[in-house]
């Protein structure tokens, strides 16, 4: 029987497994960028643990923009964006986008940074362990060893 590394690896399209990679290296380092950000600032801790939770938690809703299915000729996990979801993914780019100008009248300057780091991190890990969940319950459905 093989291991979950193992079937993730010859069930899990290149590129999906490329994404999901990606998305755990950048939220590992802008993770690293937090907990400075936190040792030299005077922010609560709370603050920063509230956003990151609320981040994951909404992360998670937008993992479910990718359509993730089981392709029957190649026999791997493929992915598409969803339509709706990538409208919603195109609001929240121009929201990242903007959100220094939205934040500066109502947060300090040198919070902006942690604030924003902080829900673009927490943003990361949610789609990784949507996708991640998706992932195994598609391979899950096809009775294939976990």
């Amino acid at each position: 029987m093989k291991n979950s590394r193992e079937t993730f690896k010859q069930h899990v399209d290149k590129k999906l497994s490329s994404r999901m990679k990606i998305y755990f290296f950048i939220s590992v380092i802008m993770i690293g960028i937090v907990v400075y950000e936190l040792v030299i600032t005077d922010i609560n801790p709370l603050i920063v643990v509230g956003i990151f939770l609320a981040s994951i938690g909404f992360g998670f809703l937008m993992s479910r923009m990718f359509h993730i299915s089981w392709n029957e000729d190649e026999q791997v996990v493929t992915s598409r964006i969803d339509k709706i979801w990538g409208i919603v993914l195109a609001i929240y780019i121009v929201f990242s986008l903007s959100r220094h100008f939205l934040l500066e009248s109502y947060v300090r300057n040198s919070w902006i940074t942690i604030i924003t780091f902080t829900t673009i991190s927490g943003v990361m890990v949610g789609r990784f362990l949507g996708m991640r969940r998706k992932i195994f319950s598609v391979i899950k459905e096809q009775e294939l060893p976990q």
